[in-house]
């Protein structure tokens, strides 16, 4: 269990790192004057290059910050003794599959509505 802990723990902190540096800085294009230097620029196509970028870092950002909520939590069934075990069946997970997706709350026949991407 301490392989998995350090596994866990490993890409929990390799995620933050990422979070971090993507950053998630204040985007000032509805008010150009207030961005200085770095006011939003005249030319439309590179505007909507820079919204199409930010568009992109926030997804990225959100899709990272999701990631480290179900690493934590990972953490959290393996400190009560639930980790490896499906939250919906309670069949077990197999070990491929962890050592795959570490993070896993399902078994590959029985994914749960997250990792299908359902809400």
């Amino acid at each position: 269990m301490d392989q998995i802990k350090d596994l866990l723990r490993a890409q929990l902190d390799h995620t933050i790192d990422r979070i971090r540096h993507l950053g998630g800085g204040v985007v000032f294009h509805e008010f150009p004057d207030a961005g200085g230097e770095h006011a939003v620029p005249n030319d439309e196509g590179e505007l909507s290059s820079q919204r199409e970028e930010r568009e992109r870092s926030f997804g990225a950002r959100r899709a990272l910050i999701e990631k480290a909520n179900q690493l934590a939590e990972a953490l959290e069934r393996l400190r009560r003794r639930e980790y490896g075990i499906c939250q919906d069946r309670r069949g077990v997970i197999s070990p491929s599959r962890l050592r795959a997706v570490p993070q896993a709350t399902a078994y590959v026949l029985c994914p749960d509505p997250q990792e299908r991407g359902i809400s």
